[in-house]
């Protein structure tokens, strides 16, 4: 299949950065808070609670929704909801973990459904066609709210990722990239988005953008080149803070990110193909291959010898065969999923130098 890509970061297995994490201890203050459910779908339509960008659509069936108001109504416990402020927003949070079920209340009082496969006094009925007594009792029935803020460290939100990809652990998991898109939504993300759409960047990874996947290389790119004297093993956590200190594009504006990225793929576009970012005898990308690639032509991007037509290709042809090689002593930098400092500022370096001559 085409649209497969080899990665540290397999969505089908527990990666090597998924059972090794060296990060710090976080300090993160919590409070819980009881609102009751008509202010929360007031606070909704309002914005005050949001759904960042990055968050699946709405997927429960009308039997699932109607479950939920019917629980509420019975005055059956609802598990909490995670929210996380929003940063310098004090009257503004989105929300981690309950999507589903504030969608589901908010589109209930909204009147877009009607109750099905509940007790026989609700059943059928839209919001609006309750009685008094059961709109006061979904009205005024409380929800359980965490608010979660991390303190220290102080420079990136990168246990908002560890709490999301943990609450999210079971069922249909969450790609790396969704995560990220859940804990550092801002202008650095939606930027992200709109370079997946790049038809030289589209033309030349030849995939089909599954489950944000197109996001999370141009991000691995873009954190190796603008921060590989920084990089700290294993490179989930790498990127993570990465994107969120960046997340509001502080770190590196968006005219630096599109002038790198333009002028790498302006080279990209004019001399290689997918096949260059494939290792030998296997269609599918390397992601090890393709971040070392781009990184090695942005730090050289004034190399006039990019001009020359067989420039990068017998250089890349001369390494994919050295890969190959037993005798090729750095052959585990690509071949490997291994995220070592070794591993991967290894590989970058090695192709800065290549591309330098």
């Amino acid at each position: 299949m085409d649209n497969i890509i080899e990665n540290e970061d397999s969505l089908d297995e527990f990666s090597k950065d998924e059972l090794y994490d060296n990060s710090e201890i976080y300090q993160i203050s919590t409070y819980g808070t009881s609102v009751d459910v008509i202010t929360i779908y007031n606070r909704l339509q309002k914005g005050r609670y949001y759904i960042p960008e990055f968050q699946r659509d709405y997927v429960w069936k009308t039997i699932q929704a109607s479950r939920l108001i019917e629980s509420i109504i019975m005055g059956l416990p609802i598990p909490a909801i995670f929210l996380a402020r929003d940063d310098g927003q004090e009257d503004r949070h989105y929300i981690i973990d309950g999507q589903q079920r504030l969608l589901s209340i908010k589109k209930y009082y909204n009147n877009e459904f009607a109750l099905k496969n509940t007790i026989e006094s609700i059943n059928g009925k839209k919001y609006n066609e309750l009685n008094q007594q059961q709109q006061n009792r979904l009205d005024e029935y409380t929800l359980q709210l965490i608010i979660i803020r991390q303190e220290i460290p102080d420079d990136n939100n990168d246990s908002i990722y560890k709490i999301f990809e943990r609450i999210n652990s079971s069922g249909t998991k969450l790609s790396p990239q969704e995560m990220r898109t859940a804990s550092y939504h801002g202008e650095f993300n939606k930027l992200l988005h709109e370079l997946t759409l790049n038809k030289k960047w589209q033309r030349f990874i030849g995939t089909k953008n599954n489950r944000k996947r197109h996001e999370e290389l141009i991000l691995r790119f873009l954190a190796l080149y603008f921060d590989l004297d920084n990089y700290v093993e294993p490179i989930k956590h790498f990127v993570n803070v990465y994107m969120s200190k960046n997340k509001n594009l502080k770190l590196n504006s968006k005219d630096e990110i599109l002038n790198i990225f333009n002028q790498t793929f302006d080279i990209v576009d004019n001399f290689l193909e997918k096949e260059h970012i494939c290792l030998l005898n296997n269609s599918r990308v390397n992601t090890q291959l393709l971040e070392s690639i781009l990184v090695g032509i942005a730090h050289n991007i004034n190399n006039k010898n990019f001009n020359k037509s067989d420039f990068l290709v017998s250089k890349i042809n001369k390494l994919k065969k050295d890969i190959a090689s037993d005798n090729f002593d750095k052959k585990d930098y690509w071949e490997s999923r291994r995220s070592e400092r070794e591993h991967v500022k290894g590989r970058c370096e090695y192709l800065i130098k290549l591309f330098s001559e």
